[in-house]
């Protein structure tokens, strides 16, 4: 039997689709002492219309949902 996903991860891996049919790459990495505060950032290569949401590993899934969907905001407000 299959195990189903939670809600959360359903969420989580809708956002994720999004922002791949956005040709938006999301990577999750551990973030530095320095860099902890953050929980996530949207980049975009100069001269380039390539952009990465790079999402703070540390964080629980709730907090990855809420950043991913707000870097995708960001996107969409500033393409």
């Amino acid at each position: 039997m299959a195990c189903a996903l939670s809600v959360k991860e359903s969420v989580y891996g809708a956002l994720l689709k999004l922002a791949c049919k956005r040709c938006i790459a999301v990577i999750e990495e551990y973030f530095t002492e320095d860099e902890k505060l953050y929980n996530g950032f949207l980049v975009r290569y100069e001269n380039q219309d390539c952009y990465i949401i790079i999402l703070n590993k540390y964080r629980t899934i709730e907090q990855k949902i809420f950043t991913l969907a707000h870097e995708l905001g960001h996107y969409a407000l500033h393409i």
